[in-house]
């Protein structure tokens, strides 16, 4: 069961509030303070970056092409947004010759972008970005592509069509979108939304600290979602399945990371897991160590960079037995033995390409799907 690599965790948005008295002004004028016409580090003060930064508005317009719409955008999402409620829009050459085309309502402080292909003349890619007064990101949503849904006992896939049908309802060119079509596909997505899109939300002290993280991830194969809770440094992870019933919670109990200066890295996580009945199902811990880089020769005879890593982890269920998994870049070795150290199973883990997922593969060489990914990886 593998998160959707679509989509990763917010940056910790501690954007401090504007201080100034002065509410009818923008504090604060985004422009091409370089002068080269494109958006770099270099247009902004430290803090002004740093700000940009945590909320991901730098990131969405790295290297774009300064416009009169995009300065707008940049002065009014950081100074709260726009009472007269503009909408102003903008588009711009993006990969594979495809478009990106943004538009950003002033009245909700909310950035909408889409992928446009312009020989079709299709969306199909959507995403929204929310702040708040202060410029900081308080929500993110974004559909992923083809997701699927269940009805009637069949599979689907939500394909491009639908894609494009749903941007045009979100207030982009809407030319020739039926009344049915649009209610047919807003429809799914009611239905659906917590498997379609992945999402966050973040709340902020009056100092403008992050104090909560709320994010969703739905899960490959229609196997449900994840909700991940962060908050006073602590991490809960709840799973479920694609009724949205309650599956599991895992309580982080203990995540430490040291990056030395060397390049070599050293972390630790401990973590509970809980049933539906709130009973503990197995405490996880997991240690991984970078030890920098090393030089391999493949089949072929030529050399490339290896990463030096020994990945340790334990998972001890309440019945006694004990899971054991190294990992030492090659190879992810198991072990699982009984509360008396009798050995249950012994494995290596291997991903197969044409099932799409990790097999054990014991000593007498057979195969068998494993149902769950390494802990090591």
């Amino acid at each position: 069961m593998k998160i959707n690599p679509e989509y990763a965790l917010p940056q910790n948005n501690n954007i401090k509030p504007s201080t100034s008295n002065n509410e009818e002004t923008n504090v604060s004028v985004f422009n091409d303070k370089n002068g080269n016409g494109v958006v770099d580090k270099d247009d902004f003060s430290n803090e002004e970056f740093e700000k940009l930064e945590n909320n991901g508005l730098y990131r969405l317009f790295d290297g774009k092409k300064w416009t009169d719409n995009l300065k707008k955008i940049f002065t009014s999402i950081m100074n709260g947004g726009n009472p007269k409620g503009d909408i102003i829009t903008e588009q711009y050459p993006d990969t594979m010759g495809t478009e990106k085309h943004v538009l950003y309502d002033g009245k909700t402080n909310t950035l909408k972008i889409a992928g446009k292909n312009p020989n079709t003349k299709e969306y199909f890619s959507y995403q929204e970005e929310k702040y708040n007064n202060a410029g900081q990101n308080i929500e993110q949503k974004r559909l992923l592509t083809s997701p699927e849904y269940q009805k009637d006992g069949h599979k689907y896939s939500f394909m491009g069509k639908n894609t494009d049908i749903y941007v045009r309802t979100q207030g982009f060119e809407n030319n020739n979108l039926s009344t049915e079509d649009a209610n047919f596909v807003n429809k799914l997505i009611e239905d659906n939304k917590e498997f379609f899109f992945v999402k966050s939300s973040n709340k902020y002290d009056k100092n403008g600290n992050n104090t909560e993280t709320i994010a969703n991830f739905p899960l490959d194969e229609l196997e449900g979602r994840e909700e991940v809770i962060i908050k006073n440094g602590k991490t809960i992870t709840i799973k479920y399945d694609r009724d949205n019933n309650f599956i599991s919670k895992t309580k982080s109990l203990k995540d430490v990371d040291k990056y030395n200066d060397d390049g070599t890295s050293h972390s630790e996580h401990l973590s509970e897991t809980y049933d539906k009945d709130n009973n503990l199902q197995y405490r996880t811990t997991i240690i991984n160590d970078y030890l920098g880089e090393t030089v391999k020769t493949d089949i072929n005879g030529n050399e490339y960079d290896a990463a030096i890593i020994k990945n340790i982890a334990t998972r001890e269920y309440t019945n006694g037995n004990i899971y054991n998994e190294t990992n030492d870049g090659e190879t992810i070795k198991v072990e699982l033995k009984d509360k008396n150290g009798n050995i249950l199973e012994k494995y290596t883990l291997q991903y197969n390409d044409n099932l799409k997922s990790f097999e054990k593969v014991f000593e007498d060489g057979n195969h068998k799907k494993a149902d769950f990914e390494p802990l090591t990886e």
